[in-house]
């Protein structure tokens, strides 16, 4: 998910700490949605929104790709 949202996991590392990263990976170990994630990655048109409907780190993925606030509250 990471790599197709252009996120930089050594970006991650060094602005977000080895925590953040740890959560986002548990995150996705846990997910609920994997069936739905692995068509939507799969898919080569699909809607680059869709994925925060089911994705739990969708919030995250957006402030390291600097659509939201940088940093949480």
């Amino acid at each position: 998910m990471m790599q197709t949202l252009a996120v930089d996991p050594k970006r991650t590392e060094t602005d977000w700490g080895a925590v953040q990263v740890g959560i986002a990976a548990r995150r996705c170990q846990d997910c609920r949605s994997v069936y739905t994630c692995r068509v939507w990655l799969g898919q080569k048109l699909r809607n680059p929104r869709a994925f925060r409907d089911f994705c739990s780190n969708a919030g995250l993925f957006e402030r390291l790709r600097g659509e939201r606030r940088r940093y949480p509250r």
